[in-house]
């Protein structure tokens, strides 16, 4: 009962942190403050037209620039957890779905850790830091949610029984086709570097099968409105460069979240010194595990860096057009559970107690700053205004995205501005 008990008190303290920024947002301005890029000007409104179409409105699917955008680039369409959308209104449903994310991939994480001979407090804490990656990612359904679990199968299991059959085909069903494939064909070399011994390959073929057939299922319109529909913007799309170094430059950038041009930069700085760290520490490490892993890491973001460029351009012609508008840089989605691992694992075998408390507080602090990104700035701006002589909140607001942080912190500690 005890056992029980602590087990669920580390779940408890640890899944407040994955939805602080909900309670952070609900005491301060009393309604959740939410990240409205892909999410309220996209993700939401697909939402709302998806819901119509459930509820019988038909007509809705003509939402889209008057017809011109087809029902056939609908993603999401037939992702079996659309069926909320019969219980739930908008609202509702954006909150179920998102904290359904953040709470499967916490588990999931958690399971895979476990699975590792992972202490209990360090297995919940690498899903605390997953969960923030899927917070980041805002993916397409569910499929980065479970993609721990899919490594654990791949991991410890030698065949798949009924359960683990309706779990993965409900992940399939719930997953984007096109944005999850590639973290999904990159389990396959990922479990080979953490698995010693010999592997027993047919639970490959057992859970690809089953995951394939069922992305397919709900995604299979997508490809063939793709190929035999009309053209759409993003075949004329040119998402890639022609400058190999600078891709590299750019991706790297990105791995390391460094972004001086947005004002909200400063809540990635822990991230950005915890990513630094660990891929420096962990090249001295002398654990196999850890030192294979960060050649993963390293390899996905040269081939996302190449992959980048305009290299791959002759090679899509003729009905192979509708490749030239779509984003390689996801390949780099696998990179959340390679990051995770490899932070939790060279935790595990670090002996020197000073850095592992540092590398905790650093990440801990990565993972409360990426929560208070979004409610954060509106929450200051909401107590600044309501607080401030005018001309001094315009001041603030001008000095802030200015990125003059220095004078934006010298004019909000000044009494005389209230």
């Amino acid at each position: 009962m005890n056992l029980y008990k602590s087990n669920y008190q580390t779940h408890f303290y640890f899944i407040l942190l994955i939805v602080i920024h909900y309670l952070i947002s609900i005491i301060c301005v009393g309604q959740i403050i939410v990240e409205p890029h892909d999410n309220l000007d996209i993700g939401v409104v697909y939402d709302h037209v998806i819901s119509k179409i459930y509820k019988g409105d038909i007509q809705s699917l003509g939402y889209f620039l008057s017809g011109e955008i087809k029902w056939y680039y609908l993603e999401k369409l037939f992702y079996p957890i659309n069926i909320l959308h019969y219980l739930l209104d908008d609202k509702l449903f954006y909150f179920t779905n998102d904290i359904l994310k953040k709470l499967f991939a916490y588990f999931s994480f958690y399971l895979l850790a476990k699975s590792l001979s992972v202490s209990k407090f360090n297995s919940a804490f690498g899903a605390v830091l997953y969960s923030m990656f899927i917070y980041i990612k805002m993916p397409q359904g569910m499929g980065l949610s479970f993609l721990p679990y899919i490594l654990y199968l791949l991991l410890n299991k030698d065949a798949l029984n009924k359960k683990h059959y309706f779990v993965l085909f409900l992940v399939g069903l719930n997953s984007s086709l096109f944005q999850d494939i590639f973290s999904f064909i990159f389990l396959i070399p990922l479990s080979f570097l953490l698995k010693n011994k010999s592997k027993n390959l047919n639970i490959y073929f057992q859970v690809f099968s089953v995951l394939l057939i069922s992305s397919m299922l709900s995604n299979i319109y997508l490809v063939i409105g793709s190929v035999l529909g009309d053209p759409i913007h993003r075949e004329v799309w040119n998402v890639r460069g022609n400058d190999i170094i600078i891709s590299f430059l750019n991706v790297f950038k990105d791995f390391f979240t460094i972004n001086f041009d947005n004002p909200l930069f400063i809540f990635y700085i822990p991230l950005s010194i915890l990513s630094a760290l660990l891929l420096i520490l962990s090249s001295f490490s002398k654990q196999k595990n850890i030192r294979l892993l960060l050649f993963f890491i390293i390899s996905v973001l040269i081939l996302k860096s190449i992959l980048n460029t305009d290299l791959l351009d002759s090679i899509f012609i003729g009905i192979l057009d509708i490749f030239r508008g779509y984003n390689f840089a996801r390949i780099d989605r696998i990179i959340p559970i390679a990051y995770t691992l490899l932070f939790v694992l060279y935790i595990v075998n670090l002996k020197n107690k000073n850095l592992k408390k540092f590398l905790y507080c650093i990440s801990f602090l990565s993972i409360l700053s990426i929560q208070l990104k979004t409610p954060l700035p509106i929450i200051g701006q909401y107590y600044l205004k309501k607080n401030m002589y005018t001309e001094k909140f315009e001041e603030t607001k001008k000095v802030f995205l200015e990125q003059n942080y220095i004078q934006f912190f010298e004019t909000v500690f000044n009494k005389k501005n209230y």
